[in-house]
């Protein structure tokens, strides 16, 4: 990687288009502004039809391979929407295809030396065929608690397993909550606990009184609530926020 200038090779299990910016597309996108990013996205629950849609009908949604950025590239393998992912078989299968795809990929860049930096804790399989001068793990939540992993691998051991698995593949594991690190900080001196951060300029930006309103606010009187981040079961009481509103009597504005 010469000139100082690294080539990323990032394993999101979001896409890069997602309304909702995570760690994925956040870091990514301040990573791109002096290096070179290639964004996998890595399908992590399929069904049948939706496998058989992307398989036979490639240019439905966007191309799979296209550039985004100056300095940024997405790319989704076609093999990533193999379903049945419970079963081990059809991971081995998957994996080993969406390796050989995502390398083919990077041979298109002209990528001779690269990183992986994967948010998905199931990846290992494919982090170990894809080589790299550094291989990363980003650990952005405690994946056992996800009813969406539960679906696919059906324990918590077996969610558990695989991130273990990832671990043992990688240089780095850089875990973004202090549980996270407590629960990893045994598998050596390369798990380190980073904390998130924040967009504090642009969210600052919202204290000052000045600026208008936002034309789809007008209407609404208030006291308002807002809430950046996915509306998920799992994290997000949705049955706590429907009964306050109740409360409140402000149905009509929701």
């Amino acid at each position: 990687m010469s000139d100082d200038r690294l080539n990323i090779v990032c394993l999101s299990s979001a896409r890069w288009d997602n309304p909702f910016r995570g760690n994925r597309q956040q870091i990514m996108r301040v990573l791109s502004k002096e290096h070179n990013v290639l964004f996998v996205y890595l399908a992590v629950r399929v069904s049948f039809r939706q496998w058989l849609k992307n398989i036979f009908s490639p240019g439905s949604s966007s191309p799979r391979f296209r550039q985004a950025a100056p300095r940024v590239w997405l790319y989704t393998p076609p093999y990533n929407f193999l379903p049945a992912l419970r079963f081990r078989s059809m991971m081995a299968l998957r994996d080993w295809l969406v390796s050989a795809m995502i390398r083919k990929a990077i041979r298109k860049l002209g990528w001779q030396k690269y990183m992986i930096w994967t948010y998905y804790f199931g990846s290992s399989r494919i982090v170990n065929r894809l080589g790299g001068e550094l291989k990363l793990y980003d650990c952005v939540d405690n994946h056992t608690g996800y009813a969406l992993f539960h679906r696919n691998f059906k324990s918590s051991r077996r969610i558990e397993d695989r991130e273990h698995e990832l671990i043992r593949s990688v240089d780095i594991m850089i875990n973004l909550s202090r549980p996270s690190y407590q629960r990893n900080k045994s598998a050596g001196p390369r798990v380190f606990h980073v904390s998130t951060g924040v967009e504090f300029d642009h969210f600052n930006r919202g204290a000052d009184r000045s600026l208008p309103l936002p034309p789809d606010l007008v209407e609404i009187p208030g006291p308002r609530a807002g809430f950046i981040g996915s509306v998920w079961r799992y994290r997000f009481d949705t049955d706590l926020i429907t009964y306050e509103i109740g409360r409140a009597s402000c149905r009509e504005r929701v």
